[in-house]
């Protein structure tokens, strides 16, 4: 196939006049067999420039009737610049391939045209007329290669680019997915970071930073993190997947949709993961938490060192357990603590690297019917005989229980309770309860929790929530569930009280 002009056979008669009519020489049949192959060979690049013109409207009524009719016309630009360079760089792969195969078509169909004894003038080929043209081809030139190859490939062309139209909607929806999942992740990250900025303001205006530093330096550390994620403009994104993608016009459909990924999806997943870390960790630093702990600021300088110094020394776990106390009990406490022998006992039976034992150590200490000293005398003798906890529990704080400890909060995988609501455990479980019945209760308890917290869930995770009663072996459970940071906190469990069955167990 060639794209050079048809040179026609110079007049033989007189100069100004007609020549005479007469049989076509070989020279001439072979111009004009030459010039037929080029005019189908044209057909190719006359249907991709006619393409390439009508884009517009092609991306149009790809995108008519679906969600994205109303795509911008960047974003259209995109494909188009897309279209159009897999067009071009079809078509000029094309002319390479079938021009190869030119010379021996036009021979082949010489050879067809001389068996059978055309008789052409040179009239009826020169100059060559679309009729001529299409005789020529029709008769002698249709089973050659290279006219079959422009038929094949150009047939194969057409559905080749009417699949990249169809392909363009498809990737196109996976943008749009993946920018809106990106929005909703912003957008969840930003309430998050307003909602850890009026938390942050609220700790500092009641005066509490200086204690609860353990759970406020890790809010702070990921409202940093959720600022620099946010840099992420989904603007800036959305032009960046644009040019790499004009870059990966002749990739596979797989690759374009991966580099869309590649591209939206770190930092979507990054807004999802400071988000949820950053909800995690305002869950430790409640309002309640904040509630109790402003007895503090208010007490005497001694006391307020004191709490100081043993935060530092036990870090979070100090503040779980001060919060599971009354303000009166709370004041006591840090005045007892106060005193070099107090804070030294308390160190001494509780070290830094084992917490697991600070909140029976504090009830010991801490007991109103027994002076300071002796209450010191009798931490240093404490032993501690835990009840076995369920598969999944961790313990927050404990306290005494008949002959045994048990949790006076604790959390599970998919739920936790605040640090003051397991009070009615004492009560419940009667006089002088055996160390297997206090676990039997505990346990039962858990499970009950879980429940609750699952009928939470199930009625959309309501602010606050009233369980229905729950029954486990035997007795009636009523729990109260709230929504802190998303995640579900039981604020209030009883099975009963003085009425409860396992007062009489």
């Amino acid at each position: 196939m060639t794209d050079q002009p048809f040179q026609a056979p110079k007049n033989q008669g007189a100069a100004g006049g007609t020549p005479p009519d007469r049989r076509a020489n070989a020279a001439e049949l072979k111009t004009a067999m030459e010039e037929t192959l080029r005019l189908k060979g044209s057909e190719i690049t006359t249907w991709a420039r006619a393409r390439i013109r009508s884009l517009d409207t092609t991306l149009a009524a790809a995108l008519h009737g679906t969600e994205l009719r109303d795509l911008d016309q960047l974003r259209r630009a995109v494909w188009k610049e897309m279209l159009t360079e897999v067009i071009m760089a079809r078509t000029n792969a094309l002319v390479a391939s079938l021009g190869a195969k030119q010379a021996d078509s036009v021979a082949k169909a010489l050879k067809a045209l001389s068996a059978a004894q055309h008789g052409l003038m040179l009239s009826q080929v020169h100059p060559l007329l679309p009729d001529m043209a299409s005789y020529l081809g029709g008769q002698f030139a249709y089973d050659t290669d290279f006219w079959t190859g422009v038929e094949r490939e150009l047939a194969a062309f057409m559905a080749d680019i009417a699949a990249y139209v169809q392909r363009m909607v498809r990737v196109e929806r996976i943008v749009a997915l993946r920018m809106a999942s990106l929005d909703e992740s912003r957008t969840l990250l930003r309430q998050r970071l307003d909602a850890a900025t009026v938390l942050r303001g609220s700790v500092a205006a009641q005066g509490l930073e200086p204690y609860v530093g353990p759970l406020l330096k890790p809010i702070v550390l990921e409202c940093q993190a959720a600022q620099q994620a946010l840099q992420s403009l989904p603007d800036a994104l959305l032009n960046q997947t644009g040019d790499q993608l004009r870059t990966a016009a002749a990739a596979t459909e797989q690759a374009q949709t991966q580099l869309v990924t590649d591209i939206i999806g770190p930092p979507m997943d990054l807004c999802v993961a400071v988000e949820s870390r950053l909800r995690v960790r305002m869950s430790r630093l409640t309002p309640e938490t904040l509630q109790q702990l402003q007895v503090v600021p208010n007490l005497p300088a001694e006391s307020r060192t004191a709490y100081v110094k043993l935060l530092d020394f036990y870090q979070v776990p100090w503040i779980h357990c001060v919060c599971a106390l009354e303000p009166k009990v709370i004041t006591r406490l840090l005045e007892r603590c106060s005193r070099p022998t107090g804070m030294k006992a308390l160190k001494d039976k509780v070290p830094t690297h084992d917490t697991t034992n600070l909140s029976m150590a504090l009830e010991v200490l801490n007991n109103p019917k027994d002076e300071p000293d002796v209450a010191c005398g009798k931490l240093k003798q404490l032993g501690f005989t835990r009840i076995p906890l369920p598969t999944g529990v961790t313990a927050l704080s404990w306290h005494g229980v008949g002959p045994a400890w048990a949790p006076k909060a604790f959390s599970a995988s998919s739920m936790e309770t605040d640090l003051a609501c397991i009070k009615h455990m004492v009560q419940e479980l009667g006089p002088k309860p055996t160390l297997d019945k206090v676990a039997t209760y505990f346990q039962d308890m858990v499970k009950a929790c879980v429940t609750a917290c699952a009928q939470w869930v199930k009625e959309g995770r309501p602010a606050t929530f009233k369980a229905s009663p729950i029954e486990v072996n035997g007795a009636e459970w009523h729990i109260s569930v709230r929504n802190v940071a998303d995640n579900p906190q039981v604020f209030h469990i009883d099975s009963g009280y003085e009425a409860s069955v396992w007062t009489t167990r």
